[in-house]
């Protein structure tokens, strides 16, 4: 691969407020570790998607379509060691590589496509029991690594911090 796809202006922007000491450290590394990475799995990355605070590419493989997502959260191990845990239950998409280095995490895994969302889902054909499935999985799950909080308080805590 000769090139790949670079951060967006905005997320190196938001990377440098939320993160001011690691930002610079994960900009100067993120494109050449994309770079082995579309090597190691024999693609060319094009398909920047949007996030926030990472670099998301979408690449296409022999075998599949997946995700090289970048962060310099310091928080990211903890974050792959959920998706990890929620694909080995089935409930979120298989995680094919985590790596972390000094200045942040790259996590691979299976690309999904959202399905509809449930304000437009015709609510007379939904199962409660398909809808919830996710919940009642991770439901008395203990934590993903040792000194973590469960998976369900960690997702709690995630979608009730609004520093997200």
């Amino acid at each position: 691969m000769t090139s790949a796809p670079q951060v967006p202006a905005d997320v190196l922007n938001n990377v440098r407020q939320r993160w001011p000491n690691r930002a610079e450290p994960w900009a100067k590394q993120v494109e050449n570790e994309l770079r082995a990475l579309c090597d190691r799995y024999e693609v060319v990355a094009s398909t920047v998607l949007p996030a926030r605070y990472g670099l998301v590419v979408a690449v296409d493989t022999p075998v599949g379509a997946l995700v090289l997502r970048a962060s310099p959260d310091p928080h990211g191990p903890e974050q792959t060691a959920v998706a990890i845990a929620l694909a080995e239950l089935g409930i979120s998409p298989k995680v094919h590589q985590a790596v972390s280095t000094d200045h942040g995490t790259w996590t691979v895994l299976d690309r999904v496509r959202p399905g509809t969302p449930l304000y437009f889902a015709d609510l007379a054909v939904i199962s409660l029991e398909s809808l919830f499935a996710p919940l009642a999985a991770m439901r008395g799950r203990p934590a993903p690594r040792p000194g973590m909080s469960s998976i369900t308080d960690w997702l709690r805590g995630r979608l009730e911090d609004d520093q997200l």
